[in-house]
């Protein structure tokens, strides 16, 4: 087992970041619409009751996908990637994973406030 292995790093460290941001909004979400905390997008800042669901959405998924990047980390100590592969991959993998968020997010404000014509 290589614990010095890029994609093990980055996938790790990413996880622990990932659930400490999910906790930290989940705790201690921003009470008002700003651009310097939180889940920001141009549907999340319409409302207030549209910026609270999605730092309390966002938050959820940031914890469930930091939660599955340490396992994905732990499975990776098992398997032999060189360096410069486990960095690509890595790399791709957390460049997927904010899409993801940021799509489910923006599909679970789009559900639940639907726009009026």
């Amino acid at each position: 087992m290589n614990y010095q292995s890029p994609y093990f790093l980055i996938l790790f460290i990413s996880g622990i970041v990932m659930i400490a941001m999910g906790i930290t909004l989940k705790k201690w979400p921003p009470k008002n619409p700003n651009w310097a905390f939180g889940y920001r997008s141009k549907s999340a800042i319409k409302s207030q009751e549209r910026w609270d669901f999605a730092q309390s959405y966002s938050a959820k998924i940031l914890t469930n996908t930091g939660l599955i990047t340490i396992c994905l980390a732990i499975a990776s100590l098992f398997l032999n990637i060189s360096e410069t592969g486990g960095l690509f991959l890595a790399l791709g993998y957390l460049f997927i994973i904010f899409l993801v968020v940021y799509f489910k997010t923006e599909a679970a404000i789009k559900d639940k406030f639907p726009p009026y014509y």
